[in-house]
């Protein structure tokens, strides 16, 4: 290529310079630098419109997730954190100083503090437990592969899942004779039982304090499979109450958010107050004694060959942790459950279910998300009662709720004068917010979505700054920038948009926002007079208005083709009969939203149940 060849010469005329500084090399040197630099450019500028041009196709779309993937990464800019504070909070600087913090945190933090002997754990054998099962099918490895991602970080072996993939049925039948010869033998290959950590950074507090990192371990990706179909036979033997939303097919993070704003909006239709307290686990994946998972899983009656196979992949397992200045030396873990293991998050799931069964309420009055616990009630005694019930039950089985993180929202929606005091938590006053972001979505004490709204705004210009180094790039087509401003952009901005009732204002936010976006992009101001209409031609970017409506109905009909006994129906909070409505407009609610949407796009709430017809019918095409 001509940038290598010029490039070449200026190293060799650099030479030439450094040895005899005449004036005739001096201005030798000049020319070809500055030939050599046009000519790079040059080849950037090619390599990037190929670059567009390829995103332009069809079968490019699939990069645009991961550029706005790793363009995201690379603004947190943690990599570059090479100083790290110990316990005390002095800066450490030298390489095995760091090191050595790094590996201490962790070890503390998963072989010390929780004390098992005084968790009390009843007597959980069941004869149930030692029935029959049947060995691992080729189907089951085929469907666990089918499910494992690609393009992930490799585990200390070195093999990707790829390999496996790109093997075929070879692979599958190699692997499902492997996982055969473990679940006999009860015993998994010794490799499998090293991991490497990785501290990822939660994106707040101090960056330089490990306390603010969470340990996400890289395993072999020859183990996934194996804890995929374990898994799979879990989940055919066991049962999750509907309280727990999280890593349950059929339930969503949508569905608890849309159950907590419906409740609110009934209790403000019927003008009572609601109480809610949102509690936080400490540490809860890191700090589960490993016998009270094994108790847990006898409880729910898994066969003692399973119980036998997952204790197995939880012993003398040793980890390291990586660091901007190498791996530390190796060291085993005790407690807690893999962070990064395809097996953890049902596991998590029982042991939560086990405990908190007998003093689950129903829905939407008591929901779990994982460890996102949110109680509610519509006394401040009640929701008091409740959460130390929670603590004396959780507490007794070695987990602890968070003291500062434990928040507490008062809805005042009544007329009438509010009970007073507070609610507390073991003594201590828990704090009384006005907000809460709730899995994602603000709420708010008096039941309006300002707050909601305007979150969603500023989450959308954050993706927009991180992508503007593509969205402001002249040399990119405009149809690609639209293309990336509905791919990493307006999901931010609409989500928890379905369950919003929507007002003139909101809207008005919305679009203002998404049109200063869309001209900033083109390169245009209001001084230029060019019409929105011909802006969103250019970027192909329908009104993000219409695309609300679309989310909206969109979930309406996912509503209607959930079957009764779904919580996101049996968690709903009926219409209050005969209930005297206060002077002035009444509250616009979800429902009357939804009525509107489907009177001006004329469409009958009937065909909902017809999938297909639904999604044509609520369709909005990018110009």
């Amino acid at each position: 290529m001509r940038s290598r060849r010029l490039l070449g010469r200026r190293r060799t005329v650099f030479r030439c310079l450094y040895l005899d500084r005449s004036a005739a090399n001096m201005e030798k040197y000049k020319v070809v630098k500055k030939a050599a630099k046009r000519a790079v450019s040059e080849a950037r500028g090619r390599a990037y419109e190929d670059l567009y041009q390829r995103l332009n196709t069809k079968e490019g779309r699939r990069d645009i997730y991961k550029m706005a993937k790793i363009r995201e990464r690379k603004t947190r800019d943690v990599d570059e954190v090479k100083c790290i504070k110990d316990g005390d909070d002095p800066l450490l600087v030298k390489d095995e100083a760091i090191k050595r913090r790094w590996r201490e945190y962790f070890d503390n933090l998963y072989n010390g503090e929780v004390d098992s002997s005084t968790i009390e754990l009843d007597d959980s054998f069941d004869d149930t437990s030692m029935c029959f099962v049947r060995r691992i099918q080729e189907c089951e490895v085929k469907e666990a592969l089918k499910r494992m991602k690609v393009g992930k970080a490799m585990g200390p072996d070195g093999i990707p899942i790829e390999v496996w993939r790109g093997l075929g049925d070879i692979a599958i039948v190699w692997l499902t004779k492997l996982f055969n010869l473990i679940f006999r033998s009860n015993k998994m290959p010794e490799e499998w039982r090293r991991s490497i950590l990785v501290p990822i950074f939660k994106n707040k507090g101090d960056v330089q304090s490990c306390t603010n990192y969470r340990g996400i371990k890289l395993m072999s990706h020859t183990m996934k499979p194996w804890e995929r179909v374990i898994e799979h036979h879990l989940r055919r033997l066991t049962s999750v109450t509907k309280n727990q939303f999280c890593f349950m097919p059929g339930r969503s993070t949508m569905e608890a958010i849309f159950l907590v704003r419906q409740l609110m909006e009934r209790y403000r239709e019927q003008k009572k107050d609601l109480h809610m307290v949102f509690i936080d686990l400490e540490k809860a994946y890191d700090k589960i004694p490993h016998n009270v998972m094994w108790w847990a899983l006898d409880k729910h009656k898994v066969p003692i060959k399973y119980i036998t196979l997952i204790k197995d992949m939880y012993d003398n397992v040793v980890t390291s942790v990586r660091t901007s200045d190498g791996d530390t030396d190796d060291f085993p873990i005790r407690i807690g459950l893999h962070q990064g293991s395809a097996l953890s998050p049902y596991l998590f799931d029982l042991v939560m279910d086990e405990f908190t069964r007998d003093i689950q309420g129903d829905i939407p009055w008591c929901m779990l998300f994982a460890d996102d616990v949110v109680l509610v009630d519509d006394s401040r005694t009640g929701v008091n009662r409740k959460l130390e019930l929670w603590r004396w039950t959780l507490e007794l089985k070695g987990f602890r709720l968070s003291r500062t993180k434990t928040e507490y929202m008062r809805c005042c929606f009544s007329a009438t004068r509010h009970e007073d005091g507070e609610v507390s938590l073991g003594g201590q006053v828990v704090p009384e917010r006005d907000t809460f972001r709730y899995l994602g979505s603000m709420l708010q004490k008096d039941g309006d979505i300002d707050e909601d709204v305007g979150h969603r705004i500023k989450a959308g210009w954050m993706k927009w700054s991180q992508a503007s180094g593509i969205l402001c790039d002249k040399r990119v087509p405009q149809k690609l920038k639209g293309r990336f401003y509905r791919t990493a952009i307006r999901p931010a901005m609409l989500y928890g948009a379905e369950c919003w009732p929507t007002k003139r204002r909101h809207i008005q936010q919305l679009g203002v926002a998404e049109t200063r976006m869309l001209r900033w992009i083109c390169g245009h101001t209001r001084k230029d007079r060019v019409w929105n209409d011909d802006i969103r031609e250019r970027l192909g970017v329908a009104p993000i208005e219409e695309k609300l409506v679309q989310h909206r109905l969109k979930w309406f009909g996912h509503i209607q083709r959930r079957p009764s006994e779904a919580p996101v129906h049996s968690g709903r909070i009926k219409h209050a009969e005969n209930v005297k409505r206060g002077r002035g407009r009444p509250n616009l609610t979800w429902e009357e939203s939804v009525k509107i949407d489907l009177k001006v796009w004329n469409i009958d709430k009937d065909l909902a149940m017809d999938r297909g017809a639904w999604k044509l019918a609520i369709h909005v095409p990018e110009p």
